[in-house]
């Protein structure tokens, strides 16, 4: 029999250990990897595109939503992301043709500023049955048995109606006359809002009366339209309500034009530069930030993590509160 010399037995014993350790069967030398499959799935992708649906870019803080997503797609260190956002203009069927078109372009990821809770799970279905993941960026969407869909990164929107309803309470006179604007039809955060302010000044305040409720429009121009409606109606209003800033500042505009500003408090909602600086100038009694920046990035956030792999459970939902804005604090908001 050949014998082998041996150099060369320990030459091919080494061989063979370093095979045997390198598919893992010698027990205490498997190797393993830092790398998640999440991770290998990310660093895989040269580019990700993700397509945002926008409920109302002509809306300031719908804007900057959409401003803040671009911003950290260009931040982003571990592959080219292109962002393909588009306006639905608050309309359903827009929504669902735009999903369409990210669903022909293959996106790697929707991140959806829904038009309505449970109207736009149509557009959401699509995405979901072509294997698209879907992120849901300030407004929830449920599905038909009212599951909210996750990941969502937004605010609880009964809160921002209690600051408001929790302010007036403190300064209105007895039995003073309000009016409110209630935002647009089918929109989950503005029905919350409504109800947050509605609950909480019957309870803290039942001696005020609600003289009048309307949809604020798509405009500042249709916000003052309703406004100067309301001053030609009632004499006497004591303050004005409004579930978004824009509204408030065509009701700040009408007001001033009717000279009926002075006496009336004015509360808005969102935080956007101008109603700050109506605070500043105690135009505005207070206003409630909804912080769209924290909102739009930890959405961003959470779309690169559906494209790295993770589960939408996994990822869960990301709340943001509101903040109460008033002349205390103002400067810290200007900043």
């Amino acid at each position: 029999m050949y014998k082998l010399g041996k150099a060369k037995v320990i030459l091919i014993s080494l061989l063979i250990a370093a095979i045997a350790i390198t598919i893992g069967v010698i027990p205490g030398c498997k190797t393993t990897t830092t790398e998640t499959a999440a991770e290998t799935t990310a660093a895989a992708k040269e580019k990700i595109t993700i397509g945002h649906l926008n409920v109302y870019m002509s809306d300031t803080y719908c804007v900057g939503i959409a401003d803040t997503i671009k911003r950290k797609a260009s931040e982003y260190k571990d592959a080219e992301v292109e962002v393909i956002a588009v306006d639905t203009n608050l309309e359903l069927d827009k929504e669902l043709k735009y999903m369409e078109d990210f669903i022909t372009k293959k996106v790697d990821v929707v991140m959806i500023f829904c038009v309505a809770t449970t109207g736009s799970y149509a557009a959401v279905k699509a995405a979901l049955d072509a294997g698209i993941p879907v992120q849901y960026t300030n407004n929830t969407v449920v599905d038909p048995d009212g599951n909210q869909l996750k990941p969502f990164s937004g605010s609880d929107h009964f809160q921002a109606g209690q600051l408001q309803a929790e302010a007036l309470a403190e300064v209105l006179p007895q039995d003073a006359q309000v009016v409110e604007y209630l935002g647009l039809a089918g929109q989950e955060h503005y029905e919350r809002r409504k109800n947050g302010f509605q609950e909480t000044i019957a309870k803290l305040r039942p001696d005020i009366k609600i003289l009048d409720q309307q949809l604020g429009g798509k405009s500042r121009e249709e916000a003052m339209a309703v406004m100067d409606a309301w001053i030609t109606k009632y004499p006497k209003i004591d303050a004005v309500i409004s579930c978004d800033d824009d509204y408030a500042m065509g009701a700040l505009q009408a007001l001033k034009a009717a000279g009926r500003l002075e006496g009336t408090f004015i509360v808005g909602m969102d935080g956007i530069p101008e109603a700050l600086q109506a605070v500043k100038d105690g135009e505005f009694l207070m206003d409630v930030k909804q912080d769209n920046i924290a909102i739009a990035e930890a959405s961003f956030d959470q779309a690169i993590r559906l494209v790295m792999g993770e589960t939408p459970d996994e990822i869960g939902d990301f709340l943001v509160k509101y903040k109460l804005i008033n002349k205390d604090n103002i400067e810290e908001f200007l900043k």
